[in-house]
């Protein structure tokens, strides 16, 4: 049976169709975006347990990343803040140096102190560190005591000076501060106590030459043989003592007993 040539107008239809299919079809809209499990961000596993391939924060849940999450506004308030009166040390630029706010104590009295005691160590030993056996030729008297003097003179102004240092610099203010302490004063008042002690043991120890007396020609005792009489005399006197403490405890135990036996 012959067949029907086709229609004109289904012609230009599968014209239209053949265009229609070289041209970029039309993009869809986006969907809806798929709901996020905030306690399993990465999945969970079969049996249902968050998947956590970054660890777990402290909360116990996954991390979203190997970095963690950022810190927060609040975390960084929590940073304790530093120097004494609660103020963050503020960096140190250039000019700034070792500057520090005003003190609020004065610290010249006490140096002055100090300064007086380191005073009165100088000028004995400028007197009596000379005649010390041994080691007294070498201790110049003269320049010692000289030296001295400039600081009597002058402590006012090197206790007013280091007072000055110490309002606007940290370093002078702790030196102020363990020279105003008395650390300073007890320390060299002692070795001053300690002075006559070590100088007249010096002399028993030392080389001691015979002197006489010119008016009798006898010989003077030195001064070991002098201490040594002293010595002899303060043990006689103390087993005296021990003496008389025994008979004074022998009367009252003989008087006790008597007592117990009347």
């Amino acid at each position: 049976m012959p067949v029907k040539d086709a229609d004109p107008s289904a012609v230009s239809l599968d014209a239209a169709f053949a265009k229609a299919m070289d041209t970029p079809g039309t993009p869809r809209e986006p969907g809806p975006p798929p709901e996020i499990d905030n306690d399993a961000p990465h999945g969970r596993a079969e049996d249902g347990t968050p998947l956590a391939p970054y660890g777990l924060t402290k909360d116990g849940k996954p991390k979203r990343s190997a970095a963690g999450r950022k810190p927060a506004a609040e975390d960084k308030a929590r940073v304790a803040p530093d120097g004494p009166q609660g103020n963050a040390e503020a960096p140190k630029g250039k000019g700034q140096g070792n500057k520090a706010e005003p003190a609020a104590r004065k610290y010249a009295p006490a140096i002055a102190e100090t300064l007086e005691t380191m005073w009165l160590g100088g000028t004995m030993i400028g007197t009596a560190g000379p005649d010390l056996p041994v080691v007294g030729k070498l201790i110049p008297g003269v320049q010692v005591q000289a030296q001295a003097a400039v600081i009597l003179l002058y402590k006012d102004n090197m206790a007013s000076a280091l007072d000055l240092c110490a309002q606007h610099n940290a370093s002078a203010r702790k030196l102020a501060e363990k020279c105003a302490s008395g650390d300073v004063g007890w320390a060299l008042n002692a070795m001053f106590m300690m002075l006559p002690v070590v100088s007249t043991s010096l002399q028993v120890w030392g080389k001691q030459e015979r002197e006489y007396d010119p008016a009798t020609r006898e010989p003077v005792p030195t001064l070991a043989e002098q201490l040594a009489e002293t010595n002899r005399q303060a043990f006689e006197q103390y087993m005296k003592k021990l003496a008389a403490q025994a008979e004074e405890l022998a009367q009252e135990k003989a008087f006790a007993e008597a007592q117990q036996a009347a």
